[in-house]
């Protein structure tokens, strides 16, 4: 419908899967980036606070979960690297792929 909204069923879905995958293993949540194109045209100030405070409270319901947030990856902060609004072209894969195996592999070792 047009609206970013983090408090309705699919967070509830979302939060409800977590807390289930923690009593049967491990749990990896990793945060996708979209383009900058996207961000400028849609996503406000107010609403990059709600996504955040959705994450948090997501976060202190699963405290054991992993969090790789490629969202943030600096790296990946050009409109070169989709193929349109949301979707990570092969270059930008790669470069996701690298950064989740490297935090994989740092959370693997604090074990």
């Amino acid at each position: 419908q047009g609206k970013h909204a983090f408090n309705g069923p699919k967070n509830i879905a979302f939060l409800r899967m977590l807390r289930r995958g923690e009593k049967q293993g491990q749990v990896a949540v990793v945060v996708l980036p979209v383009s900058p194109e996207y961000m400028r045209e849609f996503i406000t100030r107010e609403v990059k606070l709600k996504f955040e405070e959705a994450l948090t409270k997501a976060q202190q319901s699963a405290p054991k979960a992993r969090w790789v947030r490629l969202d943030q990856l600096k790296e990946l902060n050009s409109n070169e690297y989709f193929w349109d609004l949301v979707h990570m072209n092969s270059a930008a894969q790669k470069i996701a792929t690298e950064a989740f195996l490297g935090q994989w592999r740092e959370f693997k070792s604090l074990q």
